[in-house]
Order: C-alpha cells, then structure tokens, then sequence
C-alpha cells in the first residue's frame, strides 16, 4: 500500500488455528501497526488494495481446506 506492507491472516501448524489479524508495517519509520481485524479470518486468499480497501477474495476459514472460498469482504485501511 504505497511504501507501506500489509500482512494479514494465515494459520498455525501447531494450533490448526486461522487468524483474522491485520497489520501494517511502515518502511520509513520501521514500525509495525495493528489494525482491525478481517471480518472473517482466513487463509490461502487472493488480496488487492484499491483506495483506502484492502480487499480480500476467497481462502478457507478452517484447517481442512473445505470451508470458506467464497468469502469475500473488503477491510478499511488507514
């Protein structure tokens, strides 16, 4: 996003959990931001930013593989 680096959701091996987390690292200032969460967490999914959105497309929202890919929603970014 600009110079900027959004990172967000992915999963545990350990845990099999899936995380919703959002954070935003600034190259300039070397320093990473929280942000809100995705609405729904998620891994293996697709991303664009366009504007102030970071838009996420599909993934799977548990451990198997089997859910969510077709979730799609939009996160504001600051």
């Amino acid at each position: 996003m600009g110079e900027r680096i959004v990172i967000f959701g992915g999963a545990s091996d350990f845990s099999k959990k899936v995380f919703g987390n959002v954070d935003l690292f600034d190259p300039a200032t070397r320093s990473w931001k929280e942000l809100p969460p995705l609405p729904t967490p998620r891994k293996s999914s697709a991303s664009a930013i366009v504007g102030d959105g970071l838009y996420v497309i599909g993934g799977h929202t548990d451990d198997t593989y089997r859910t969510g890919g077709s979730v799609n929603e939009r996160a504001k970014l600051p």
